[in-house]
């Protein structure tokens, strides 16, 4: 089984270019979605998410997950 590990947190643009120096997901809950199904698609198994950066981040993006997962 295939397995990866990202750090997801939502914001309220995607970053673009260089704008996040380690590798996350980072963008509006609905833009999470796609990246997500993308990860099934390649036959990943199994995803680790780290949510956030820090107590705020990681409160809000606990908190939108439970509404992206629904959505899968």
């Amino acid at each position: 089984m295939l397995a990866v590990r990202v750090r997801v947190q939502v914001g309220d643009e995607v970053p673009r270019g260089d704008a996040v120096d380690w590798q996350a997901m980072v963008g509006p809950r609905e833009y999470l979605v796609d990246p997500l199904h993308a990860y099934d698609a390649m036959g990943v198994g199994d995803v680790s998410i780290i949510p956030g950066q820090d107590e705020h981040t990681s409160l809000v993006t606990i908190e939108a997950l439970a509404d992206v997962m629904a959505a899968l």
